[in-house]
């Protein structure tokens, strides 16, 4: 994988990981901060009605029913329910002296108790405070739990995620390219980091380029020897890979075949010469045989050397040197009737 893919990749993955703790902490925050202000509204409230009935027990507290979303109950010491703003027949509702604010109320003076409903993802959060006549006063109200305003918000939190997400991701390409540009930099150049971190890495590199160039130089200095040896040979000479496709040949070579091409690459022999002869010869040092032969070509005598090459044990081609021998066989033709004349001479 590329640097640049994988750096983007995860410059995603922190923003999306990012966008949604933010959304359930700042959610969260927003229910906590808001159960606060309602409970302290609720104390508030309790707190007006309390004052108002210990001046005066008589006082009738339905109008103070209805106001706002609170529900408001008055329960006698015992327990039970003299009046509630939400239930009218009283007669009916339990006794409620096993309330936990209730039971808190009466024993310290105040007490409160949370109750969730899991059905309506809503909390009733109850504050009871007791009353100079023994009795307690409980005020109730309905939030939304932190699961409810979550599931209210998830639109607008979806709606903000996707703008976030594609600022994000154009901050991160460009964040990405920043980062991947001086890094290629200093691979193109060899030289220099941009990062610290980097620093032992693009010396090692600086080392390897400055190593590499001076084993190219002893290597073109080589090659240019062995090619100035190879052009200035008498000898022919022919370098052929398996397909038979000629990789090097000097002047000598084409001059002694006939050949037109001068330093013929890339071809197949069979184009370069049609020497039957030579053909044979490099057929069997490509099966792993050496070969000599001898053929004539526009009057001169040719000797042909062949032997296969092999590179950590694998053939990789063949190697063809071709000798002018002409001359050794005039020589040998004259000292054959030099001898024979000789011979002849004696007998007579």
């Amino acid at each position: 994988m590329k640097l640049s893919k994988k750096l983007l990749k995860n410059f995603s993955v922190i923003a999306v990981v990012s966008i949604l703790l933010t959304a359930v902490f700042s959610t969260a925050a927003f229910w906590f901060v808001f159960s606060d202000e309602q409970e302290a509204e609720v104390r508030q409230y309790t707190d007006k009605i309390i004052s108002v009935y210990n001046s005066d027990s008589e006082i009738d507290l339905s109008k103070y029913y209805g106001i706002g979303d609170f529900r408001v109950t008055l329960i006698k010491s015992d327990g039970s329910v003299v009046s509630d703003s939400v239930d009218t027949d009283v007669s009916s509702m339990p006794n409620h002296s096993d309330r936990p604010e209730f039971e808190q109320a009466i024993k310290d003076g105040n007490g409160s108790s949370h109750r969730m409903s899991e059905t309506l993802n809503k909390i009733t959060y109850y504050y009871a405070e007791k009353t100079a006549d023994g009795s307690v006063i409980r005020v109730a109200k309905t939030i939304d739990s932190i699961y409810g305003i979550f599931l209210f918000v998830i639109p607008s939190i979806l709606i903000i995620m996707i703008g976030v997400f594609v600022v994000c991701t154009i901050l991160a390409k460009r964040s990405t390219k920043k980062i991947v540009e001086p890094i290629k930099e200093m691979a193109d150049n060899g030289s220099g980091s941009p990062y610290d971190e980097l620093l032992p890495l693009s010396q090692k590199i600086a080392s390897q380029q400055r190593q590499i160039k001076r084993q190219m130089r002893r290597l073109q200095f080589e090659k240019d020897k062995i090619s100035t040896l190879i052009e200035n040979m008498a000898e022919g000479f022919i370098l052929i890979d398996v397909d038979k496709k000629v990789l090097m040949s000097n002047y000598s070579a084409s001059k002694l075949l006939g050949a037109d091409d001068d330093g013929v690459t890339d071809k197949t022999l069979i184009a370069f010469s049609r020497n039957e002869v030579l053909n044979d010869c490099v057929d069997k040092a490509l099966s792993g045989e050496s070969k000599n032969g001898d053929t004539t070509v526009k009057g001169r005598a040719l000797q042909i050397i062949t032997n296969p090459v092999y590179s950590n044990g694998e053939k990789n081609g063949a190697i063809c040197l071709i000798i002018d021998v002409s001359a050794k066989k005039k020589a040998e033709k004259m000292r054959r009737e030099f001898t024979a004349n000789v011979t002849h001479e004696l007998k007579t």
